[in-house]
């Protein structure tokens, strides 16, 4: 898995003379892309805008985390459809640092020497070998999985429910000028 895992792209065919949807889109931008309010989890801009395409770009970490819409491309088309390209690499690149410090954590807390029935390591040392292996094996899975593997799940996960967010988003501005 790479990158693109945090991307998805689809069409949305609006109601509304096409040039003219993207202009309602850039308001709805700078109104509060998300809600149509401004909301501090929610700042976004238009990063560039032309007669056919519109981009749109996530302003900070807050607004990066939340949803994941981190930059959004609008391209229309000669058939009056909205061609839209969604990348949440930053979102990806939040989630990898929230689990990575999550492992480390739980790292950090299997080298500390804590009282024995506190400390995994403690009970590993006065465990059967067989128990030792298993208990070993668990830990060191569930730390790789929950450190390294669960992001990118999340990020294959994350692209319906973020795109149903931007269909959504797109078809209240359409619903808005009818």
């Amino acid at each position: 898995m790479g990158w693109s895992v945090a991307s998805f792209r689809g069409r949305f065919a609006p109601r509304t003379e096409g040039r003219t949807f993207l202009a309602l889109v850039a308001r709805r931008v700078e109104a509060g892309f998300l809600m149509g309010r401004p909301h501090f989890r929610s700042r976004y801009a238009v990063a560039s805008k032309s007669g056919d395409e519109l981009a749109i770009r996530s302003e900070d970490f807050w607004t990066d985390f939340n949803v994941g819409l981190n930059d959004v491309t609008l391209r229309l088309m000669r058939d009056g459809v909205v061609e839209y390209d969604v990348r949440f690499g930053r979102w990806l690149r939040g989630c990898l640092l929230l689990c990575g410090t999550i492992a480390l954590l739980l790292l950090f807390a299997y080298a500390l020497p804590l009282p024995a029935h506190l400390s995994f390591a403690a009970q590993m040392r006065h465990a059967s070998p067989r128990e030792r292996g298993l208990g070993n094996a668990i830990f060191w899975g569930s730390l790789i999985w929950w450190g390294l593997a669960w992001p990118w799940v999340l990020a294959a996960f994350h692209r319906r429910p973020a795109e149903g967010l931007l269909r959504g988003i797109l078809g209240e501005v359409d619903a808005a000028v009818s």
